[in-house]
């Protein structure tokens, strides 16, 4: 928590949530309202939260994020919640790797639409991964349609039977064009 949070051992038993310097914000990037706490929505509820993500700006500007579990702690003495455990993960670098796979991911996109061939990319089962505009404008399908659905469906019982010899030739390692 130290590491994380960048604060000290004396810093964290002394702080509050409501009253620290942290702002938390939601993976949206709009602030966490304080009602919305993990610690405070399971006091409230009774209720775990579990998998949150959230993100902290720390007081030196840096963001942190982090993913967060909160359960409660049944005091039986008072017939009711005692207290909350609130366990919490960093997962700023995840975060950051899917943002670059996601871009990487819309930058490739733009590159392969923008090449006039038909590009398209299978699983070895012969359903589709992907495909480019030109292969959508040869075959009359989106790409967010044809992503999952096989060949056959795709090209037709006709092109899919020409196609076959040439597929399983891929499939065994001989390169086709």
């Amino acid at each position: 928590a130290e590491t994380i949070l960048g604060l000290t051992r004396d810093q964290l038993l002394s702080e509050t949530l409501i009253d620290s310097q942290w702002q938390f914000i939601q993976e949206d990037g709009t602030p966490c309202p304080a009602r919305e706490h993990l610690a405070t929505l399971t006091l409230s509820t009774g209720q775990p939260v579990q998998n949150r993500i959230l993100g902290i700006r720390l007081p030196d500007a840096r963001l942190r994020w982090i993913r967060m579990n909160s359960h409660p702690v049944h005091d039986p003495k008072f017939g009711g919640i005692g207290g909350v455990v609130t366990t919490f993960v960093e997962i700023t670098e995840q975060k950051q790797l899917i943002a670059d796979l996601r871009a990487s991911r819309t930058d490739l996109q733009a590159i392969l639409d923008n090449v006039p061939a038909r590009i398209t990319f299978w699983n070895a089962d012969l359903t589709n991964r992907f495909i480019n505009r030109a292969a959508e404008a040869q075959f009359g399908i989106s790409a967010d349609q044809a992503v999952g659905r096989s060949a056959r469906e795709i090209i037709g019982d006709d092109r899919d039977a020409t196609a076959r010899p040439y597929i399983h030739a891929v499939l065994a390692g001989q390169r086709q064009v």
